[in-house]
């Protein structure tokens, strides 16, 4: 746990990491809503 910790440190720690954390986590958001999507698209979503 202590070493996912530091690993996460150093990626946060860098501008490129982050970037990359920020779009991973926007692709995983996307790919978990994508099956509502289609109801939710009415909504302006």
């Amino acid at each position: 746990m202590q070493r996912l910790r530091t690993v996460l440190k150093r990626l946060f720690g860098t501008l490129p990491g982050l970037m990359l954390v920020a779009v991973a986590w926007d692709a995983l958001i996307v790919a978990t809503l994508a099956p509502f999507s289609g109801p939710l698209q009415g909504l302006g979503l």
